[in-house]
């Protein structure tokens, strides 16, 4: 650091060094000037007189000459008097240039020396500052080592309370799991039971053979999905009452309903059959009896005969329909063909009575009405006979066993 008695020699401004040509000449210096003035040097700080005593010039020394005897220097007292002083003068003329260039190269030296002095001052509160800045970041760096530490300090405890709270939702997800996975396998066996339930009803009150057997399939495919041996025997149940329903005959509603559709369509071109008529011989006979009888014998017979063949009465034990006269035979048309459609909707309302019933009804009027000899009419009762036999409700099987099961094995028993 700078010494306090530094500042004012810096602040004291030095004389700018003088050049060797603005040095004053011959005359005008004296001997005096061979030393420094008075106040140059008490101008000058402490340490300026002691760094110029340590490097001080030595003033050059003076020869000396020789004494000489009294003889010559009494006769040359005249002439060389003269030139001894002006020797002299020489002489100090050259000691004091010597002393002032000197003083001048001193002085540039004090100079230099004082300006790496202020220049080494400048560094020093450099580094001093510099210094502080260090101290002050060292301090900025413990400051916010200990902020991170703290930081850390409240980030392990955050994470620590996150740890057991991710730990609790953890076992709650847990609980849940096994809750959903309950639920879902209640729900499984409800949907399998509503399925079960679906078949039959649909085979029972609606006669569904089909649906039903759909249903049933659903169900075992649930039940396979679960993988539980404990509804090994409803599956099992499940497998025989399929391979009943297998073997229900099937009927094809619609197939048999577009028959019966286009055979209702084929009355209008169905000939009626032309009326029978009976024969009665108009050619009368009468015998008159045996010839041996009498003659009023057998004027008597003959009368009989006569009377006999004028009335004759005669059962027919064969059964005759009443003929209809030409105008009437479009209301037979039209009541054969609801007979035909009576039957297409008994049937697909698997009404077997009713179907059965117009069907015989729409046979027995194709036989009694029109002309069977006719390809359409035996065609048209072909298709009717071929119709008859079948049965709209075959017999159905118990398919509620599975479901018994199923429900045996919710309750446990």
């Amino acid at each position: 650091m700078t010494n306090e008695q530094d500042k004012p020699a810096a602040s004291t401004p030095t004389p700018p060094p003088e050049t060797e040509s603005d040095a004053p000449t011959g005359p005008q210096i004296t001997t005096e000037a061979a030393e420094p003035p008075a106040t140059t040097q008490a101008a000058l700080p402490r340490h300026d007189t002691e760094t110029r005593s340590t490097h001080s010039i030595p003033p050059p020394e003076i020869p000396t000459d020789p004494p000489e005897p009294a003889a010559v220097r009494h006769s040359r007292s005249g002439s060389a008097g003269l030139w001894l002083a002006v020797l002299d003068l020489l002489i100090l003329i050259g000691l004091a240039g010597a002393g002032f260039l000197a003083l001048q190269n001193f002085e540039r030296q004090d100079f230099r020396q004082q300006q790496n002095l202020d220049n080494l001052g400048l560094t020093v509160n450099q580094l001093d500052v510099a210094k502080q800045g260090r101290e002050q970041w060292f301090a900025d760096i413990q400051e916010r080592t200990r902020s991170t530490q703290r930081d850390l300090a409240d980030l392990q405890r955050v994470q620590s309370a996150a740890q057991s709270h991710q730990e609790q939702i953890d076992r709650a997800l847990s609980r849940l799991a096994v809750q959903v996975q309950g639920g879902q396998q209640a729900w499984q066996r409800a949907e399998i039971e509503h399925l079960l339930l679906v078949g039959n009803t649909r085979l029972q009150l609606q006669r569904d053979v089909e649906g039903a057997r759909i249903a049933l399939r659903l169900a075992d495919q649930r039940l396979a999905s679960m993988a539980n041996p404990a509804y090994f025997e409803v599956r099992k149940r499940i497998s025989r009452e399929l391979t009943q329903l297998d073997a229900v005959p099937s009927i094809d509603l619609q197939a048999l309903a577009l028959k019966l559709s286009s055979l209702a369509d084929q009355i209008d071109a169905l000939a009626v059959r032309p009326p029978k008529v009976g024969v009665f011989s108009t050619e009368m006979r009468i015998t008159g009896g045996d010839a041996e009888l009498a003659w009023h014998q057998k004027l008597w017979v003959s009368l009989q005969e006569a009377i006999d063949g004028l009335v004759s009465v005669r059962r027919d034990v064969e059964r005759r329909e009443p003929l209809l006269p030409p105008d009437q035979t479009f209301y037979l048309r039209q009541n054969l063909r609801l007979q035909v459609e009576s039957a297409r909707l008994a049937a697909l309302k698997l009404d077997s009575a009713n179907y059965s019933a117009a069907l015989r009804q729409a046979e027995g009027w194709l036989q009694r009405y029109f002309d069977a000899e006719q390809s359409s009419t035996a065609a048209a009762l072909e298709a009717i006979r071929g119709l008859q036999p079948i049965a709209l409700k075959p017999a159905l099987p118990d398919i509620s066993g599975s479901l018994n099961a199923l429900r045996a094995v919710e309750t446990g028993a």
